[in-house]
């Protein structure tokens, strides 16, 4: 499965086998339509339409498929069934295929330290 980027946001596609888990989590999650706001400029990435998909916040209660994904550095899950568009006024449009992703901010690193990307 391929991974999508827009600027300094990550969508890692995941399987979800227990779906009705899944359908849980997404009803009780703390729902969004923004999936980062940018640090530099104050810019968002968001749901160019709310129908279209399901964005919650994760946190250490959040468990799908019996993994943790705040565990694994993940701050979302989006899921969509019919395919969802990103938005932010300084990247191209991103049209993510149905399914579920896992979101995270991509750091840099160097010998001593990491930072976030910033937009």
């Amino acid at each position: 499965m391929r991974a999508y980027r827009q600027g300094e946001v990550l969508f890692v596609p995941v399987e979800i086998t227990n779906k009705e888990e899944l359908v849980k989590v997404l009803e009780n999650g703390k729902k969004t339509t923004v999936i980062a706001e940018g640090e530099a400029a104050g810019h968002k990435h968001e749901i160019a339409d709310p129908k279209t998909a399901t964005v919650i916040e994760v946190d250490r209660h959040t468990c799908i498929d019996g993994e943790w994904p705040i565990e694994d550095g993940f701050e979302k899950v989006l899921h969509t069934d019919m395919g969802t568009t990103i938005k932010h006024p300084d990247h191209a449009d991103l049209d993510l295929p149905e399914g579920t992703y896992y979101i995270r901010r991509q750091r840099e690193y160097d010998e001593t330290d990491y930072r976030r990307v910033r937009d």
